[in-house]
């Protein structure tokens, strides 16, 4: 296999996204161009004969391809930043509102959706335990402080090593066959313990004495049901990993083209990290547990088992992530930045308004035209109320007529406030190259004047090396109408895009950010 960029071979294993590439397939072991076309369509065009068009798109990471493994680099972005991006929009779909059906677990184990909540589940495992320190932090106060009862149990000892008695230790030397004869006369007939033996014994003047007491003995255990718990739960985790570790086999041989080496990294990381946890001393003495402790106050409110309790309950729900297989699948192996992008920017203006209404997210509504839970797709909204009024912010709704006046639009984010419309386009651009502005500017206008009642239209692009903020108004509109740009970055806080939206929300008469 050769590739070429410009007439010229390359020959260093590394490629850049959005490049044009001619791939020659060929060599001692030729690969039928039906196979390379079955796994590698999203990447590779067919030519001519051994010839095909290579361009990996928005792809950034390890590419396996024909055999071979690349490692696909940004001009753009670095791989610190595609990291963060990822986890940045996996944190936020965790924190959205779930709705699916009771139990979900069981359901789910008898429908298409479970391989994509196993992989939903190993994702937020691998967030929690690799990217994030509460649950890291949360299990080393476990490990240090572990929960410990203490029980009770009776024991069988000689009576002349017993120091106390109790109700049980009476009971247990008037039993007949822990009595023994002793010889007559003997100085235990005049103590009030014969007289307590022998009173009601037929054979009068027989002289009898216990043999054994049973006494109480305490002590600390860590076989609590909640520590119980905690061993389920890992185990759990455990075989959680080695359900993915099959899955990615299988994916290499069956799909190569995806960044499966940084996930079976991962999952070998993670699987490390609970092989420590399980030769924790006192995780050894204890049992798995068969039910949860609901209502114990350990896991509820002692420090270090409420995260992980709080943990298990996410780990649960399976498919907290409003994403259908098909997106969920593509995000988590092929990284499709733009893509990322564009969710991140919905939960960026989500944030905001978040902010500007003191709004809870757990207390908004959300709804989507999927049967399964809720989809983060066409149609997936939020709604909040704010002094009063109720507000919507949607993903990729659809206007047509007679909502549009012409032709059918669809923008990435769509805020509805006050029988108003505010739209917000991703535009995961290259600042620095020419032209770009002008071009998106015409969709923002094309937002505005066509879909009805809208007031203002703005392009949100990445901020990591050029910022770009800018608002066009209205010739003779009302406040805040018009169009305009705002850079948002991964590593601040956005205050340009937050001023925008209290401006809309809180009827200001001019925007924060011009």
């Amino acid at each position: 296999m050769n590739i070429f960029l410009n007439g010229k071979k390359l020959h260093e294993p590394v490629l850049y996204e959005q490049t044009a590439y001619i791939l020659e397939a060929s060599g001692e072991n030729d690969i039928p161009s039906e196979f390379i076309l079955r796994n590698y369509s999203s990447i590779l065009k067919h030519l001519h004969g051994r010839l095909y068009a290579l361009n990996v798109k928005n792809y950034v990471g390890t590419l396996h391809l024909l055999g071979q493994s690349f490692s696909v680099k940004s001009t753009k972005w670095d791989e610190e930043y595609v990291q963060q991006l990822w986890r940045a929009v996996s944190e936020e779909f965790s924190t959205l509102p779930f709705s699916a059906f009771p139990p979900v677990k069981q359901h789910a184990e008898n429908t298409h959706q479970a391989e994509t909540i196993r992989y939903q589940q190993w994702t937020l495992a691998r967030d929690r335990i690799l990217y994030e320190q509460e649950a890291v932090s949360a299990w080393e106060w476990i490990a240090r402080e572990p929960h410990q009862a203490m029980l009770a149990e009776y024991e069988a000892l000689p009576v002349w090593k017993t120091k106390t008695l109790g109700s049980s230790s009476w009971a247990a030397m008037t039993r007949s066959g822990n009595l023994e004869k002793l010889s007559s006369p003997h100085s235990f007939e005049h103590t009030a313990l014969f007289q307590n033996l022998n009173r009601n014994r037929r054979d009068q003047g027989t002289t009898w004495f216990p043999k054994e007491v049973h006494v109480v003995k305490k002590y600390l255990t860590f076989d609590t049901k909640e520590n119980r718990f905690i061993h389920m739960f890992l185990k759990e985790l455990w075989e959680l990993t080695e359900w993915m570790n099959r899955e990615l086999r299988l994916k290499m041989n069956r799909r190569p083209v995806h960044r499966l080496d940084d996930l079976q990294k991962e999952n070998e990381e993670l699987r490390r990290w609970l092989q420590t946890a399980f030769e924790t001393p006192w995780l050894k003495e204890t049992q798995i547990a068969y039910n949860i402790p609901q209502n114990s106050t350990v896991l509820q409110r002692r420090r270090g088992y409420r995260q992980w309790f709080s943990f298990y309950q996410e780990f649960m729900q399976g498919a907290r992530y409003p994403l259908s297989s098909t997106d969920f699948n593509r995000l988590l192996e092929t990284r499709d930045i733009s893509k990322m992008f564009e969710y991140w920017c919905y939960f960026q203006v989500l944030r905001a308004i978040e902010q500007v209404t003191g709004c809870k997210r757990s207390n908004d509504s959300f709804s989507g035209d999927k049967v399964w839970g809720r989809y983060m797709a066409e149609g997936f909204h939020l709604t909040f109320t704010f002094d009063g009024k109720q507000g919507e912010l949607w993903y990729n709704r659809t206007f047509d007529r007679p909502e549009s006046y012409a032709v059918q639009l669809r923008p990435d984010i769509s805020l509805y406030w006050d029988d108003a419309w505010y739209h917000f386009d991703a535009k995961y651009k290259d600042l620095e190259e020419k032209g770009f502005l002008a071009e998106d500017l015409k969709k923002m206008h094309a937002y505005k004047d066509a879909i009805q009642g809208t007031m203002a239209a703005i392009a949100l692009y990445p901020a990591e090396q050029v910022q770009i903020s800018e608002f066009y108004p209205s010739h003779g509109g009302r406040p805040n109408c018009g169009v305009g740009s705002i850079s948002l970055s991964v590593h601040e806080g956005n205050e340009k895009l937050l001023g925008f939206v209290a401006g809309i929300l809180q009827a200001n008469h001019s925007l924060s950010f011009i």
